[in-house]
């Protein structure tokens, strides 16, 4: 019997408006080494639980004054979500 794959954990250490960007990145990689859209749209999905405790935090962060979504609360939490 073939041993699974290793697991692999990716955690951008940059603000979230950079970082939220890597699982479209991820995605594209796995795509590439012939992962399945069925099994990349479900990682992809995990984004929303994983983001979950903070994603008010990093909305506020998107929409304060100075950011590129300053008042722009529904375009945030859109960023903010795996939808």
């Amino acid at each position: 019997m073939t041993p699974p794959p290793p697991h692999s954990l990716l955690h951008p250490h940059t603000d979230p408006p950079l970082s939220l960007g890597t699982g479209l990145i991820c995605a594209l990689v796995l795509a590439l080494c012939g992962v399945s859209d069925e099994v990349i749209a479900h990682e992809y999905s995990l984004t929303d639980l994983g983001l979950a405790p903070r994603k008010e935090e990093i909305v506020q962060q998107l929409i304060r004054p100075g950011e590129a979504l300053f008042g722009d609360r529904p375009q945030a939490e859109r960023m903010v979500s795996a939808r």
